[in-house]
């Protein structure tokens, strides 16, 4: 994952592609701690609601970069 990329929460193989609510966009990365160093984490912002999170990169999968 990088700035730039267009992701969604993986909710797993079932989850639908489709709904554009969903999709996210990655704005930036932020330094995890130390005790954090093998996780990367990531400011999110969701278009469709307005809003900013912070998320994990294995919270998310890449659906185009």
């Amino acid at each position: 994952m990088k700035v730039g990329d267009l992701v969604m929460y993986n909710l797993g193989p079932a989850t639908y592609c489709g709904d554009y609510k969903d999709v996210a966009i990655i704005v930036a990365e932020h330094l995890a701690p130390h005790w954090y160093s093998h996780r990367r984490n990531f400011r999110i912002y969701y278009p469709h609601y307005n809003d900013f999170l912070n998320g994990w990169e294995d919270e998310y999968r890449v659906i185009s970069s």
